[in-house]
């Protein structure tokens, strides 16, 4: 275990001559052993964390933070490979369908695991997932990390509990993901350097192009391409209120060209997709939370 090979380390008598080799870093051992854990195992989540309060939280808050993302990383990935896991197990999946009550040992054995793992167990139309409890990042590193680090798991833990699409339809309003555009592009403009940049930006692009294409089954534009009269209103609160942002400018241009093409899809309104770099979310795989 983490701490124990850490503790070992430490312990062992260094000669002081000029070819003796300090010991490994902290953040060196960390990154050893985040990458040697066994990712089939669920209850590693809760290892590591163990790992890195026992050894790591009086580091720099800089070094927490590549702590922090080394371990959102591997988090996701192996979150991902156990949705492929259960969705392969047919079996499994006909026990967690099943109505029958009491639920089968193995199903309330699988809950068990998620719940101390910082995990649950969500639905999207018929199709159950595996995905992270609003909080549980959040609760675990927001003591630790930068300020900037601390902005990004706060304006996650409120948008994961939230929600954000179901079966490719939204499930939050306009204004709320007008909300989600300003507040992550104050950010990007707040922490340009932050080491969670990437992912701002991509949380930024993902809810500008929702909010000028909608997504499959929440289209912006709806019969005979005309669009849809609460989006209409949606666009002009949005770039009355937020004037002063880059979103609100491209909002105003975006809803000016509309009026231009009598507020019905056409190519212009196309091109400035192209142009403006905005995705058809129609097409993109559209985060669930």
């Amino acid at each position: 275990m983490f701490p124990l090979l850490l503790a070992g380390l430490l312990a062992i008598p260094f000669a002081s001559s000029p070819d003796s080799v300090a010991p490994p870093s902290p953040m060196a051992q960390w990154s050893a052993y985040i990458d040697s854990i066994d990712k089939d195992d669920l209850d590693s989540f809760s290892r590591a964390i163990t790992s890195f309060k026992d050894c790591c939280t009086q580091l720099p808050a800089a070094q927490v933070d590549s702590i922090f993302k080394s371990f959102q990383t591997f988090f996701f990935a192996t979150i991902s490979r156990h949705n492929d896991l259960m969705w392969e197990n047919l079996d499994f999946l006909e026990l967690l369908h099943s109505r029958e009550r009491p639920r089968a040992p193995e199903i309330e054995a699988f809950l068990e695991e998620l719940e101390r793992n910082g995990l649950g167990l969500y639905t999207l139309g018929d199709l159950y997932y595996i995905d992270q409890r609003a909080d549980y990042l959040y609760r675990q590193f927001y003591p630790y990390v930068s300020l900037a680090v601390k902005d990004y798991l706060n304006l996650r833990k409120l948008e994961l509990a939230a929600g954000f699409s179901d079966d490719e339809m939204l499930v939050i309003g306009y204004a709320q993901l007008g909300a989600r555009i300003v507040a992550w592009e104050h950010y990007q403009d707040k922490y340009p350097g932050s080491i969670m940049a990437e992912s701002a930006q991509y949380y930024y692009r993902v809810y500008l192009s929702t909010f000028l294409t909608g997504l499959r089954r929440s289209p912006v534009f709806g019969p005979g391409g005309v669009l849809d009269p609460v989006v209409k209103r949606a666009y002009t609160s949005f770039f009355r209120r937020h004037d002063a942002t880059r979103a609100g400018r491209l909002v105003e241009d975006f809803y000016f060209l509309l009026a231009e093409e009598d507020f019905k899809w056409s190519a212009p309104i196309k091109e400035f997709y192209r142009r403006e770099g905005i995705i058809n979310m129609h097409t993109f795989q559209v985060p669930y939370r």
